[in-house]
């Protein structure tokens, strides 16, 4: 008798320690009241892109610092003020919070100081939190099909290293939402590629399991575990992945007769090296505007995200290559 029931009951009480050696270490945090994550209030779902930014204008408080952040009808953020499209070609701007201007007013991001500098341009910032590759593709997409009277001449991509894991769903991008997409909208697109090196299209389907899993943190782990996994796999892909991304987000400026500039911004030195080699195979223009004083507290805000002394440099960098490279297409054209 006792024999048939000492599996069972040893398993059992083997599950019952370990869902209270999980509680005692407050896993999962979604667990928590009021713990679950989503993007910030300015953002909103998208079904193609798993968000964008929602119009309006906005008021925020970081540590001592006041910031506003406007984004027009469009999505786009502020670039000067006003939204108005007068007809003048585009030159736009895709890419992360560091591009989009995260922690600082409009006045502050790159895309704004951008847009002194060439007041003959229509400038516009799609830059969105927590893109990388692969979002800005789809959101570039998205914008141009939306769009049809845009007439874009060039489009800036600021390639940032970390972009390689966030264009393969790494778990830890993947936590940043822990609600299942159906009850919040918001997704995390992502991509991988196939046995026969094909780019293949996924997207979250959310870290936090259906009932009865949902009550249970040793259910919980197991998932986390099985998304893991997956996410290793991935991350294997992560820069062939990218470069397959580059060639496709180059290919649709084409289709538009534009061209695109890939600006790299923090990159590990031989890394930077490997990307400049394969994009120059590929002809697709890049500026290193990788500078050296980005590491340094006194250029960034108190997140590590870039502040407006640094930005200004990065202004600066990106439009004495955009004004070359005008003024080479200039002289050939002439």
């Amino acid at each position: 008798m006792w024999s048939r029931i000492a599996g069972p009951l040893l398993f059992s009480l083997s599950l019952l320690f370990l869902e209270g050696l999980l509680w005692l270490v407050n896993y999962p945090g979604w667990m928590r009241a009021n713990a679950s994550v989503s993007p910030p209030d300015f953002h909103e779902p998208d079904p193609l892109v798993g968000w964008r930014h929602r119009p309006g204008h906005y008021r925020f408080v970081m540590g001592s610092r006041l910031f506003e952040m406007t984004f027009w009808p469009d999505s786009s953020r502020a670039t000067r003020n006003s939204a108005l499209n007068d007809g003048r070609p585009a030159l736009l701007f895709v890419g992360d919070s560091f591009t989009q201007g995260l922690g600082l007013s409009d006045p502050e991001s790159v895309p704004w100081k951008v847009q002194q500098k060439f007041q003959e341009y229509d400038v516009r910032n799609l830059a969105t939190g927590g893109y990388g590759t692969y979002q800005s593709l789809l959101s570039l997409k998205a914008y141009l099909k939306r769009t049809p009277g845009l007439r874009p001449k060039l489009v800036v991509y600021p390639f940032n290293e970390f972009h390689e894991a966030r264009n393969v769903g790494e778990l830890g991008w993947q936590i940043q939402l822990r609600v299942p997409p159906p009850e919040t909208g918001f997704h995390f697109p992502f991509a991988d590629i196939d046995s026969s090196g094909q780019l293949v299209a996924l997207r979250s389907q959310g870290l936090i399991p259906s009932w009865p899993a949902r009550h249970s943190r040793v259910l919980a782990f197991l998932n986390e575990c099985y998304w893991f996994a997956g996410s290793l796999k991935r991350l294997s892909h992560k820069k062939k992945v990218t470069e397959q991304l580059l060639w496709q987000l180059d290919e649709t400026v084409l289709a538009h007769r534009a061209r695109l500039y890939v600006v790299f911004l923090r990159f590990e030195a031989l890394h930077q090296t490997e990307y400049c080699r394969s994009l120059r195979t590929s002809q697709i223009r890049f500026v290193d505007c990788n500078i050296r004083e980005q590491y340094d507290p006194k250029y960034q805000l108190e997140d590590g995200h870039p502040n407006a002394l640094m930005n200004e440099k990065v202004a600066d960098c990106v439009s004495r290559a955009l004004r070359e490279d005008f003024t080479a297409v200039s002289s050939v054209v002439n």
